[in-house]
């Protein structure tokens, strides 16, 4: 494992391309609600499949950044259970992906400082953070080979009607989006979570 308070040896951040998000369309709907019956086959195995890996990146990243918390502030040894430092954790890592991404960043700068890295860092899953919510909890369609449509409601200010938006891409962009995740993840891991707090697992 890489010392993190060597940083300067932090491998390169793996990036969500400018290409891979422009392989995919987002939309505003203005005609209403998209009608859809419902069906186990609205998507394909190849779709479930690309569909199945991007989700569950997601999850990893969520959980890899939890444990780089916990790590910067000394371990699951700093943080014993039924204390005021386990709840105080637990309310700032316990919510979404970009929760999670803005403690892992206040952390990284209160324990290593502000450097390039962490900016680099921050820039790049700042999009990923916007896309997660889309992803999770639209409803996702194929209406042609190989395309797939993720239908989500975006709330918008309060007494304001939510928009629909439609993010629309092939196969291969959840596929690729997928692998930035479990990379991102990989980094956080073998970066700046412990030997010991690996073991204890």
């Amino acid at each position: 494992m890489t010392d993190i308070s060597d940083h300067k040896n932090v491998p390169e951040i793996p990036e969500f391309t400018e290409e891979m998000w422009a392989k995919a369309r987002v939309s505003t709907s203005t005609a209403g609600p998209v009608l859809t019956p419902i069906s186990d086959r609205l998507l394909s195995d190849t779709a479930y499949i690309a569909l199945g890996r991007l989700l569950s990146s997601f999850n990893c990243l969520e959980h890899e950044l939890m444990r780089a918390v916990i790590s910067l502030r000394g371990g699951l040894d700093a943080i014993p259970p039924d204390t005021d430092a386990e709840r105080q954790i637990e309310a700032e890592i316990g919510g979404n992906l970009k929760k999670r991404l803005e403690t892992f960043i206040k952390t990284y700068r209160t324990e290593i400082g502000d450097d390039e890295w962490i900016v680099d860092f921050e820039t790049n899953l700042i999009e990923a953070c916007a896309y997660r919510n889309h992803f999770f909890h639209g409803l996702w369609r194929e209406k042609e080979k190989g395309w797939l449509h993720c239908t989500f409601y975006k709330r918008e200010a309060k007494g304001r009607k939510p928009r629909e938006m439609v993010w629309t891409a092939k196969h291969e962009a959840l596929l690729e989006i997928a692998e930035a995740n479990l990379r991102n993840a990989l980094l956080l891991k073998d970066n700046f979570i412990s030997a010991s707090d690996q073991a204890a697992e």
